[in-house]
């Protein structure tokens, strides 16, 4: 039963922390995105 808990536990947390990083990357893309559009603008006008 133990085991059976814990191991639950550790396939709840991979799928988090692969969520997590999923959406962390997603927004640094987004930044990234979001600063060079700027810096385009910038030199545009």
């Amino acid at each position: 039963m133990k085991f059976n808990e814990i191991y639950q536990k550790t396939e709840l947390q991979k799928l988090y922390d692969e969520e997590r990083n999923a959406f962390r990357k997603r927004s640094k893309e987004n930044i990234v995105k979001r600063r060079t559009k700027t810096r385009i603008e910038i030199t545009d006008g």
